[in-house]
């Protein structure tokens, strides 16, 4: 569908920063399921933004496999997922499995950059803490070492 508009009503090109990696404290502004792109799949898209620092306001995405053709890939997303429930308080034992009990949590995220320059999620903990349970020390700057999270998950 065709549409028109007038460009030079813009004051300004909206440019956007990249966000250095680091740990942030964030807020979760969405949590949804949705289906793949591709169709074969579905995940938990989390849509987060920073809430103290210089790079407040900025924005954080991440997106979670919880049914797909790759157990590889399913494999990551329950180690995230684990350290998600966790970050947002989920007792020992629960399971992460409705999209209510993350939307408006703030925990922290580390984030890193990967050898496409993209960004991914290293670890997820609570505030105050550098690490979940049985993960190595997060640093906020550098530190890229996988998540050694294991176990499965309901989504």
């Amino acid at each position: 569908m065709k549409f028109e508009y007038d460009s030079t009503l813009a004051e300004e090109t909206i440019t956007y920063e990249r966000l250095p990696a680091g740990t942030y404290k964030v807020f979760v502004d969405d949590c949804s399921v949705v289906e793949t792109k591709a169709g074969d799949g579905i995940m938990i898209k989390v849509e987060m933004s920073v809430i103290e620092g210089e790079r407040k306001g900025a924005k954080i995405f991440a997106n979670h496999l919880t049914k797909h053709s790759s157990d590889v890939a399913l494999k990551i997303a329950a180690e995230k997922l684990n350290q998600l429930a966790y970050a947002v308080g989920v007792p020992e034992g629960g399971r992460l499995n409705d999209t209510d009990m993350v939307a408006g949590k703030i925990f922290c995220v580390k984030i890193r950059y990967n050898k496409k320059d993209e960004q991914d999620i290293v670890a997820y903990s609570k505030t105050g803490e550098q690490s979940p349970p049985g993960e190595e020390p997060v640093t906020p700057k550098g530190g890229d070492q996988p998540s050694k999270a294991t176990a499965d998950s309901d989504w």
